[in-house]
């Protein structure tokens, strides 16, 4: 599934078409899309309101597995960092037995496939944020209760120790088995929801920034940072999805692109 707001969506079928038996959710947030595929939703802050949405509307019939991505992963920042994070899942899923074995939770924490997990901080709060590099900085909608620590423990649940095992993973690109969502009862999932829908409309939020801390705590098995078959570490947003973002920003057209294109063997290899 995608949550959109505004963005360039055409790494969408790059991956749905090479990943077997996929299907689409995309879901849009504020008036701007006008894609036919779009599950228009309200413009709550952040991305983690789209997946919440999805979880709470499909509780019962979920996909076996589902990769919740944004749709800004063809941002450059951070060398298409959030790419390579969607781009590390999808490689992974390329075959129907890799489908079957795969974990019940997985993404990338930090800035490479070795990178399992950051330090939950139970007294982190955020009261405003720069939402992308050179951004003006905004005041957030605060959360019900501050710090994270205290909003999870009343929110998700009383065991903050199952977050301080898991640890975080940032930039919210992950993939979940059906059973690992389903076991947070739907009322937990409403409750989140409720969450975001405390503030206004296109208001930035302080409580998106908690819950993007709290998927892995959620999600992930417990005390194990892999089950399964171990993941392939492939890494690198291919050269097609680089060549879009570029096309549609200032940074259209470099030949340090170009130079990098002759050197990848097949257009959709990460190189």
């Amino acid at each position: 599934m995608v949550a959109a707001y505004a963005e360039n969506l055409g790494f969408i079928e790059q991956f749905t078409d090479r990943m077997p038996r996929s299907e689409l959710r995309l879901y849009c947030k504020g008036p701007t899309l006008r894609d036919p595929r779009c599950i228009h939703i309200g413009n709550y802050a952040g991305e983690s309101y789209a997946y919440i949405t999805h979880i709470v509307d499909n509780y019962d019939r979920l996909a076996p597995l589902t990769i919740f991505t944004l749709g800004s992963i063809l941002k450059s920042e951070w060398h298409f960092l959030k790419c390579k994070k969607a781009d590390h899942l999808v490689s992974n899923l390329m075959s129907v037995s890799n489908q079957e074995t795969f974990p019940e939770y997985a993404s990338v924490a930090g800035s490479a496939p070795s990178n399992w997990a950051g330090r939950f901080d139970y007294s982190f709060t955020l009261g405003a944020y720069r939402a992308s590099v050179g951004g003006s900085t905004r005041q957030l909608c605060r959360a019900s209760e501050q710090p994270l620590g205290r909003w999870y423990q009343s929110n998700i649940s009383p065991d903050w120790g199952r977050a301080r095992d898991n640890g975080v993973s940032y930039n919210a690109v992950f993939a979940a088995r059906a059973a690992q969502i389903r076991a947070w009862p739907l009322d937990v999932w409403k409750r989140l929801k409720n969450e975001f829908e405390r503030c206004p409309e296109g208001e930035p939020q302080e409580v998106g920034h908690y819950m993007e801390r709290s998927w892995k705590a959620m999600l992930d098995v417990r005390g194990r940072p892999r089950t399964g078959r171990r993941l392939h570490p492939y890494w690198g947003c291919p050269i097609e999805l680089q060549r879009m973002s570029w096309a549609s920003s200032a940074e259209r057209g470099t030949s340090a692109l170009d130079r990098r294109a002759e050197n990848c063997p097949t257009p959709m290899v990460p190189c």
